[in-house]
């Protein structure tokens, strides 16, 4: 999380997803998703993006639950570039 809120987006990728690997609590987990699903929707991998809000929008805490809920319902393109 402090690799994200730095803005770097390589450190906070490779550790956020280390952490949906290990031993852990479901809404760490879930978090985790919240934050990968972000950054792959900023990067237009929208099909990676969907899978992880999907995620999060179950197991993660809020308020990363309540956003993965509204992402949702957004209408973007989810065309391939």
């Amino acid at each position: 999380m402090e690799a994200y809120q730095l803005g770097d987006a390589a450190a906070a990728r490779t550790a956020l997803e280390a952490a949906l690997h290990l031993d852990g609590p479901d809404e760490v987990k879930g978090r985790g998703h919240y934050y990968l699903g972000a950054m792959d929707y900023q990067e237009k991998k929208y099909a990676e993006a969907r899978n992880h809000i999907e995620a999060a929008s179950t197991s993660a805490p809020d308020p990363e639950r309540a956003w993965a809920t509204d992402m949702l319902t957004w209408h973007y393109d989810e065309s391939p570039l």
